[in-house]
């Protein structure tokens, strides 16, 4: 039999969430359903956008005795796919912040280097820019054919690029190889059945700013 192994690894934004909707990582049921409320979206990107830490994933390597908890992406079944044991709401935030749908509809504003959930005013103010019209290759290249000359663009779209790098950011993550069913359920999440959530953000003060450094966990 072959050795059980953590194996230390990290995978880019852009690859984590290409292959969550691909159904090559999928949510096993003993997960409990996303919980994160749209709020906490802007803080995740931010974090991304600053390079902060957002936390490792968990993942499993294995077949036994576990099932889906979506249909919806639907698992490819086969030697590639992974069981995301812990990460699940920061995989599905950033899926659904790329496409700025099911309430994560963030906007970033250039000049303050801020982001926020889109809303009436946001949607009212030319300084807002979608997030998912950032991140999408099209989208992007018709923003930046409208934007006005000058400087102030030329900082703008800088401000853009950066924001861009975070489908390069690259997330560490373990995986579990070898590992039964027994190593991913209950003594990995003892409260997986509880109702209330334990998953939270955590946040202090760097040391060297006076930034707000965000740790998001679940």
């Amino acid at each position: 039999m072959t050795d059980a192994q953590l194996e230390l690894r990290t995978i880019k934004v852009k690859q984590l969430v290409d292959d969550y909707r691909s159904g090559r990582i999928v949510i096993p049921e003993f997960q409990r359903e996303y919980v994160w409320r749209p709020s906490r979206a802007p803080k995740l990107v931010d974090s991304l956008y600053r390079g902060f830490p957002i936390s490792s994933l968990l993942l499993w390597q294995g077949t036994d005795d576990a099932r889906p908890r979506r249909r919806d992406p639907r698992p490819i079944r086969s030697s590639i796919m992974s069981w995301l044991i812990d990460g699940q709401q920061r995989v599905i935030t950033l899926s659904r912040m790329m496409n700025g749908d099911e309430g994560i509809d963030i906007v970033f504003h250039p000049d303050h280097d801020e982001f926020s959930l889109a809303n009436a005013a946001t949607r009212n103010d030319r300084h807002w820019f979608r997030v998912a019209e950032l991140l999408d290759e099209h989208s992007y290249r018709q923003l930046r054919r409208n934007l006005d000359g000058g400087s102030s663009a030329d900082r703008r779209e800088g401000k853009f690029e950066k924001l861009r790098r975070i489908l390069d950011y690259e997330v560490p993550y373990v995986r579990m190889v070898n590992h039964s069913f027994d190593d991913c359920g209950p003594r990995v999440h003892p409260n997986q059945h509880s109702r209330r959530p334990v998953e939270k953000s955590r946040h202090r003060k760097c040391s060297g700013c006076s930034k707000t450094l965000w740790f998001h966990c679940g």
